[in-house]
């Protein structure tokens, strides 16, 4: 073996040992159909589904072929837990998150259709930040590619189902109408499995582009490389 060989040797373990598959987090407020979200996206029937908020305490990780599905635990409020452990259980998520931001794909936060306008109009009121606003603008300064899963549409009218998505696509910073920004905001009564074939689109469209992006950046280095020589 000459000295070439080596180091493409070499070479080979490094890129195996950076090309990890990506992840697609899930999370969101306690309660808001994220297990049910979880065990319908990945035929799991030993997740637990309650109506108790904070089901969910532990990060679970399931292999979805070409990505991992990143189950968080809920935010915000959760039965039988007091004020210290719920912001120690976020500030869990936010370090999961951080750690893990090159390997992200995308992000998932899903939200109640009807009780997240409720609770952003309360903490307006007292001029704070409610956690879900929170996290959606650390997901989005982290660019991880959010994607908001509006659930339990089924609370809404039908015929003010529009007028309530322009609402809360308004309350996340997207100028209504929110069909334009049909590609971010996705509808759902997740209970039901509507809307999980355009979310699952969703997701894989942004896995292709996370390892279309990892190409290029070995593309740009392997090219940085021959040029240095």
């Amino acid at each position: 073996m000459n000295i070439d060989d080596v180091q493409k040797f070499k070479k080979i373990i490094r890129t195996k040992k950076e090309d990890t598959k990506p992840k697609v987090i899930v999370m969101g407020r306690s309660n808001v159909g994220k297990s049910t979200f979880v065990k319908s996206m990945t035929a799991d029937k030993t997740i637990r589904v309650g109506k108790k908020p904070g089901v969910t305490l532990k990060i679970a990780e399931y292999d979805m072929g070409n990505y991992y599905l990143v189950d968080l635990p809920g935010f915000g409020y959760m039965e039988g837990i007091d004020q210290k452990g719920q912001e120690e259980i976020k500030d869990n998520i936010i370090r999961y998150v951080e750690d893990n931001q090159r390997t992200i794909a995308t992000a998932i936060q899903i939200l109640d259709a009807k009780s997240f306008v409720e609770i952003v109009q309360r903490w307006e009121e007292t001029r704070e930040l409610p956690i879900d606003l929170e996290m959606a603008d650390f997901l989005e300064e982290l660019d991880l590619k959010p994607i908001y899963v509006i659930n339990k549409m089924d609370k809404i009218k039908n015929s003010q189902w529009d007028e309530e998505l322009d609402v809360i696509s308004e309350k996340l910073g997207f100028l209504p109408p929110w069909r334009q920004w049909i590609d971010i905001l996705a509808p759902a009564i997740l209970k039901e499995g509507l809307g999980l074939e355009e979310i699952s689109e969703r997701i894989k469209n942004n896995v292709k582009q996370y390892y279309d992006d990892l190409r290029e950046q070995a593309k740009n280095k392997d090219k940085e490389n021959l040029e240095q020589e």
